[in-house]
């Protein structure tokens, strides 16, 4: 669903290349642009620099923009600066992570994973990528659909209303999803599990049950926040299941557990109101730091590092 392309800092040596092409990506368009190699956005301002002054100011500002980082992703991949650009992408395409594509200006040696900068159509099966799919609800499969997403993000929020963890499908789903979080190339700075209390029991018991199984599948480097929410009334209900970061989001049709061999779940890729909307609805603090009220009334939070758990209540 969320891909990571390729993309030759030559193709985007114009203000109107830059802009017809770097549309096309962003999480909610399910494609990501590699920072391939790290100094790829060095190595763009250099394809720009013959541009008139007007343009290459067009793309500086753009570049700078928070919204345009949103569209990259930290590739960590080997690089010989030895050699040029297009060979170093080509040699990825050989490895265990390949790129969904490479967009480049040419494509001198018949590469198949190669597309035409100039070129590029939506009926192209390299380019063209689904915002929706029928998942296996197996703990790998839903997870993995969710691993591009997760790779390129800072903040995580596991959304499943009906979160139960000694429940053994919920449970196997979410240390699957931990287990990856802990393996990802960035270092999260928010780890958050919401759910409701729907059918967690007495508080006491629901401490002890996520103390102990979530506590021990928590790195040292982490911490998990796990809140309780209910339905105000008059409000909407708590009720879908969602994997949330500060980039985007993927909603799960059937739920956030495994189920039988033979069935499956659609995931949709939120596009980018709908994420906005989720995301704030769980928001207690603004992007300016200031108190705000989320959709729904926080019953309590459990805060889990290090094997132990604390609660906080509302205040």
């Amino acid at each position: 669903m969320v891909h990571e392309f390729a993309l030759e800092p030559a193709t985007l040596a114009t203000w109107e290349q830059f802009r017809y092409l770097t549309e096309k990506f962003g999480v909610d368009n399910g494609r990501l642009i590699a920072q391939f190699p790290k100094s790829w956005k060095k190595l763009v301002y250099d394809a720009f620099a013959g541009a008139g002054d007007v343009e290459k100011k067009r793309i500086e500002e753009r570049l700078q923009q928070e919204s345009f980082s949103r569209k990259l992703t930290r590739s960590n991949r080997t690089y010989d600066s030895a050699q040029a650009w297009l060979p170093n992408a080509e040699r990825q395409q050989e490895g265990s992570d390949p790129f969904r594509a490479i967009i480049a200006t040419t494509n001198p040696n018949s590469c198949p994973s190669v597309c035409i900068a100039s070129e590029l159509d939506e009926t192209d099966r390299l380019w063209s990528v689904s915002r929706e799919a029928k998942i296996a609800r197996s703990a790998h499969a839903l997870t993995a659909v969710a691993v591009p997403l997760v790779r390129c993000s800072r903040e995580l929020l596991i959304v499943d209303p009906y979160f139960d963890p000694q429940v053994p499908r919920f449970f196997d789903v979410f240390q699957s999803l931990i287990r990856e979080v802990c393996g990802a190339r960035n270092v999260l700075r928010r780890l958050e599990l919401h759910c409701s209390n729907a059918r967690s029991g007495t508080t006491d018991h629901w401490e002890g049950q996520c103390s102990s199984r979530l506590g021990r599948l928590i790195g040292a480097n982490y911490r998990l926040r796990v809140v309780r929410w209910a339905q105000r009334v008059g409000g909407e209900t708590f009720h879908a299941r969602y994997i949330l970061t500060e980039r985007g989001g993927l909603r799960y049709d059937v739920g956030l557990d495994a189920g039988p061999r033979g069935e499956n779940t659609d995931v949709t890729l939120l596009d980018s109101q709908l994420h906005i909307a989720r995301w704030s609805d769980l928001q207690e603090v603004d992007a300016n730091g200031r108190t705000r009220t989320p959709a729904f009334d926080k019953i309590d939070e459990l805060l889990i590092s290090n094997g132990s758990a604390t609660r906080v209540f509302p205040t």
